[in-house]
């Protein structure tokens, strides 16, 4: 059974729609913190703390579902997923911060 779901989780992440999506949930990340601004509303603000959170939350899972799929060796081998689990660290570092 472990090994049926770590082949789900493995076609999952290997393929070009689940890549797809995590590409437009970086963009749509990116502009939502791009919509920080002075003056911002107690409402406003929380609001992108909260999309802040549900995106860090998103790309956890993405990294959990790789560690899974590749096996820590082998998702710590390739630099892209070494940077993404250390973005997704900072993130929860900087959440639990502020």
């Amino acid at each position: 059974p472990v090994a049926r779901m770590r082949s789900f989780i493995y076609a999952a992440v290997t393929s070009r729609s689940f890549e797809t999506l995590i590409l437009c949930l970086i963009m749509a990340s990116i502009l939502v913190m791009s919509m920080t601004h002075a003056d911002m509303s107690d409402e406003f603000e929380n609001i992108l703390f909260l999309l802040n959170c549900g995106f860090a939350g998103i790309f956890a899972i993405e990294a959990i579902m790789k560690l899974i799929a590749f096996k820590p060796s082998g998702y710590f081998r390739d630099p892209w997923n070494t940077f993404d689990f250390l973005v997704v660290t900072l993130s929860f570092c900087f959440l639990c911060i502020f």
